[in-house]
């Protein structure tokens, strides 16, 4: 039962069969049916709810204008998405192997070189401490000096590895 079909870009209502089919652009009166539509003629006179319910349903379809934004929405997000990848492709590629083993072994380095000069500093202030007669933390108070673990890190070397931990 077509209770609706379109023509061109026009959608053409077919409610009932009393209808004298006399307007100028109706097709009833010509042939039975329309545009891949069943026949115009119905098999029985549908009901206010059928009505309804079609109504709902046709309510429920975006429009061509709000299709047509959904699909720029869509466009711009399938685009952000686009960007976003190739700058990760960019980045995944933007380190090498040779280039991860050299920043390892810069890491390293320095990290030698920090607990080297902690070394050197922890035996100043204990000559310190030993010639002013005070505890070590007394000296570390008194000349304001801050500590890794003060400052909540902890250097620590495991598995030929250093690694830079929250107290």
């Amino acid at each position: 039962m077509t209770l609706l079909y379109p023509i061109g870009k026009s959608l053409y209502v077919n409610i009932t069969n009393l209808c004298c089919c006399k307007c100028v652009f109706c097709v009833r009166d010509i042939t039975d049916s329309v545009g891949g539509s069943d026949s115009l003629w119905l098999d029985h006179e549908p009901t206010m709810d059928e009505l309804k319910a079609k109504r709902d349903r046709l309510k429920s379809i975006k429009t061509l204008d709000e299709l047509k934004e959904y699909k720029l929405q869509k466009e711009e997000e399938l685009q952000d998405a686009k960007r976003k990848k190739n700058e990760l492709e960019e980045i995944s590629q933007g380190i090498s192997f040779e280039d991860a083993t050299k920043i390892e072994k810069l890491y390293n380095e320095r990290c030698e070189q920090w607990k080297k000069r902690k070394l050197i500093c922890r035996n100043i202030v204990d000559v310190l401490s030993e010639n002013m007669g005070e505890k070590p933390s007394q000296v570390y108070e008194d000349l304001d000096l801050e500590t890794d673990e003060n400052n909540g890190y902890v250097l620590s070397f495991k598995d030929r590895k250093y690694t830079i931990n929250e107290v």
